[in-house]
């Protein structure tokens, strides 16, 4: 008798309860709409069942994103290869959940797209000395990964995803055959 009453309350606890570890942050659902607001802070939490109410985790620590090492020109039409990547952490459940319907890989492919075009943009008007040099000091390379930076940087913010880059560099140079 006593063994069914604790396992019936675990039961009931299981339906009526969510856990928020210090790494995530939920984003609880009504009929598919989200509430108010997301809970950021580690502990328990109540909800309704299942049909009512369901429970999104994310990651609310930096993730890493690496863009594909592709062809493109720089200012005097040489072709250089560059593989990009990005730190980025979600800034804004409440904006970040609506807009990509708590998929973060529709979240990293928009990024790719603001990382493909601020790197396009930018090496555009870069000459090939500026990225490669025998002497460190007279390497542009620090220069060009921070103006890719505050371009994807504005993209984020103007698309309003609710997502924060926090770096942004150039993983690979080379060159093609």
């Amino acid at each position: 008798m006593v063994t069914g009453a604790v396992l019936l309350l675990l039961f009931g606890l299981l339906l009526f309860t969510y856990q928020v570890r210090v790494t995530q942050v939920a984003v609880v659902t009504t009929f598919g709409r989200p509430n108010a607001a997301p809970r950021t802070e580690p502990g328990l939490y109540f909800k309704l069942p299942w049909p009512i109410q369901k429970v999104h985790y994310f990651d609310k620590r930096l993730q890493y994103f690496e863009d594909k090492f592709e062809q493109t020109a720089l200012t005097n039409q040489v072709p250089v290869l560059v593989m990009a990547y990005a730190g980025w952490r979600i800034s804004n459940p409440s904006v970040f959940f609506p807009k990509w319907n708590g998929s973060v890989t529709e979240a990293e492919r928009s990024l790719e797209q603001a990382l493909r075009t601020a790197k396009a943009e930018v090496l555009g008007q870069t000459r090939f000395g500026d990225l490669i040099s025998a002497d460190e000091k007279s390497s542009r390379l620090p220069l060009v990964e921070a103006e890719i930076l505050r371009r994807v940087q504005a993209q984020m913010e103007a698309g309003n995803y609710g997502m924060q880059v926090q770096f942004v560099g150039i993983k690979r140079l080379g060159l093609p055959e």
